[in-house]
């Protein structure tokens, strides 16, 4: 079966996310997402993907299996991609997960929370900001 909408990239993306706050209901030029290197396995990467491009960065890691990106945009910054990605990483090895955090633009690990226990999967993840102070 053919489709009638052109292929964006060869990166596979599932659960895909954008800027929500500056780009929900405009056009936008990154999505983020999850990928995988083998068809049909579960997820085992990190994608970006520049629309305007066609080009795409990945972030992976041996028996890492990441849970849907979010991305948190940097206080007063000005570029659609300027903030950090968060995603929850199954350890399948150690038996274990971690709060990844990648820089937005590069997919370069900024820093990672490790805990000791595996987190169950989920589908979705979100960012609340703290409007309180």
């Amino acid at each position: 079966m053919s489709s009638s909408f052109p292929r964006l990239c060869l990166a596979q993306l599932e659960l895909p996310r954008i800027h929500a706050t500056r780009c929900g209901g405009r056009d936008y030029r990154y999505v983020y997402g999850t990928g995988n290197h083998v068809p049909g396995a579960l997820m085992d990467e990190l994608v970006k993907l520049d629309v305007g491009r066609g080009t795409h960065l990945t972030w992976s890691e041996a028996d890492g299996y990441p849970g849907e990106p979010v991305f948190v945009p940097r206080p007063g910054a000005t570029e659609e991609d300027d903030g950090v990605l968060l995603s929850v990483i199954l350890d399948a090895a150690a038996g274990t997960s971690h709060l990844l955090i990648l820089d937005a633009r590069t997919l370069e690990e900024r820093a990672r929370a490790t805990l000791p226990i595996p987190l169950p999967f989920g589908f979705h993840g979100a960012f609340l900001p703290d409007h309180a102070g």
